[in-house]
């Protein structure tokens, strides 16, 4: 990852106007020393891109170096690609960059009688002492080195960053760079990311909060009575006369796609039964109308009548109460009507009486001559 150095705060530098007299450098116009300013010996200034290996430097005429320049001697080649050291010339074996050699923790300016001017490198607590026009954004210049950058021996180096100071960071997993630009991957069940804040979910502040469920809205809700959660687990407690609960289907109850049904009750089988006639429910009370003689119901046994479990009997008749009779010899029942008839009485009298049709009017001499001695 490149180095990029702190601009912020950058101090006037210090000139050394007691050593060296400004007057004596070459201006720089567009990076690049003017002609005018040039030595006299120098021809001509070739431009082209330069190949360091290992201290063996070749110029290309082409940023993909695939062109070589041939060296020359009396004239200048300018690496475009340099930002800084991009003057160099040949000695008529090989390219050398245009200075002399100092060391790695020195920079070299020549003036313009060509003599080495040494100056410090710019550390992280000053400013390099060489009178050299401070960086802007459009311009190239020198820079302060600011927070969490360390320089040594010319090697620029940002900090780690932590949570207590800034710096630079590696990329991490489910983090993706493209162009410079850092991306977070979308969230799934498999892998880390970003989610977007769904239905029922609000963010304030930074803080997901989702909303109380209802019956409109679907939400989070508190656990309630008769109601249990055990690692995660809700359930819901066995119902009983005294606590409210899930109770398991029983004998003669149907349960299809989450419905309840009760089988009809049979002479074989309990279940639910449909109110018929002469029974009323008033407030789930069952009660069956009164008997009388238009309407079929219940009726309250009265004198001479017995009930002995369940069953009805009626007191026998006789001389001293009210009761049932049973039918005697000579008489005729027909439909529930008792009658009497001819036969019934000549049964019962042992005789058939004179049929009063049949007898003739006796004279009263007639009876009187039966008393006549």
């Amino acid at each position: 990852m490149p180095a990029f150095i702190d601009v912020n705060g950058l101090r006037t530098f210090k000139t050394k106007q007691d050593e060296y007299n400004l007057g004596k450098f070459a201006s720089l116009s567009g990076g690049k020393v003017t002609a005018e300013q040039l030595p006299s010996f120098v021809d001509d200034v070739i431009e082209g891109y330069v190949v360091n290996n290992e201290g063996t430097i070749t110029f290309y005429s082409d940023a993909a170096h695939t062109q070589p320049i041939t060296g020359e001697t009396g004239k200048i080649y300018v690496d475009l690609a340099a930002t800084i050291d991009g003057s160099y010339r040949y000695t008529g074996s090989q390219f050398v960059a245009i200075g002399t050699s100092v060391s790695t923790a020195d920079k070299a300016i020549n003036d313009a009688n060509g003599n080495p001017i040494i100056e410090t490198y710019a550390t992280k607590d000053e400013l390099g002492t060489a009178s050299t026009t401070p960086t802007t954004k459009n311009s190239l210049g020198v820079v302060q080195i600011g927070d969490n950058i360390d320089v040594d021996a010319g090697v620029i180096s940002v900090a780690t960053a932590t949570a207590a100071n800034l710096g630079v960071v590696q990329i991490g997993g489910n983090i993706d760079v493209n162009a410079g630009t850092i991306s977070v991957k979308t969230g799934s069940t498999t892998q880390s990311g970003v989610l977007q804040v769904g239905t029922n979910i609000d963010v304030d502040a930074g803080t997901i909060s989702v909303k109380t469920g209802s019956q409109s809205d679907t939400g989070i809700l508190r656990v309630g009575t008769n109601i249990d959660v055990d690692s995660g687990t809700i359930s819901v407690k066995t119902g009983s006369k005294v606590d409210t609960g899930i109770l398991k289907v029983g004998t003669n109850l149907d349960v299809t796609n989450g419905t309840v049904d009760v089988k009809i009750a049979s002479a074989n089988e309990k279940g639910l039964v449909q109110v018929g006639t002469n029974i009323s429910i008033a407030d789930g009370v069952i009660s069956v109308a009164t008997a009388s003689d238009s309407n079929t119901g219940l009726a309250q046994a009265g004198t001479n009548i017995n009930v002995a479990n369940g069953v009805f009997s009626v007191n026998t008749g006789s001389a001293a109460q009210s009761g049932v009779l049973q039918v005697g010899s000579n008489i005729s029942v027909d439909n529930g009507t008792i009658s009497l008839n001819a036969t019934n009485i000549t049964g019962a009298l042992g005789y058939t009486p004179v049929d009063s049709a049949n007898l003739t009017a006796v004279t009263t001499s007639e009876i009187e001559g039966l008393f006549t001695a």
